[in-house]
């Protein structure tokens, strides 16, 4: 469950939160809160790595050959500094993507394998707007 809190209050879920208590059996539970994060959701890896093992098969490599690959032509670039001070450019890995940067990542991997000839499974259009809805609700 996603609550938010504000100054003190939760301003999101509470209404989630109050209505699921009564419905609970009577005993000990545990509660434990995490920082909502907005990286890539578990959906968007499991399809990516579903993607990949059947591009992989059409091409004859493996599924982590074909991410390297993908990574590199596709993945969000960006700039830190060495330890000699210079700039160093780096490709983001889908771990570090946010949820919006990896739905165009995976757009993009997805357009690579139609060039291909590869069809691939598509997850259901509201399943991909729920997640990014989800994600974009947390950022505002």
């Amino acid at each position: 469950m996603k609550i938010k809190v504000e100054v003190g209050k939760i301003t999101v879920g509470r209404h989630e939160l109050r209505d699921k208590i009564p419905k609970l059996d009577d005993g000990y539970y545990r509660i434990k809160i995490d920082k909502w994060k907005d990286s890539r959701s578990l959906d968007q890896n499991a399809l990516y790595w579903k993607w990949l093992s059947i591009i992989g098969e059409d091409l004859g490599y493996y599924k982590e050959e074909i991410h390297e690959e993908m990574i590199r032509m596709f993945a969000p670039t960006y700039t830190l500094r060495g330890l000699d001070g210079k700039p160093k450019q780096k490709k983001l890995t889908t771990s570090k993507m946010k949820v919006n940067q990896m739905h165009e990542f995976m757009n993009r991997v997805d357009q690579f394998a139609a060039e291909q000839g590869i069809v691939l499974p598509q997850p259901d259009n509201e399943l991909i707007e729920s997640i990014v809805n989800e994600f974009d609700a947390v950022e505002q």
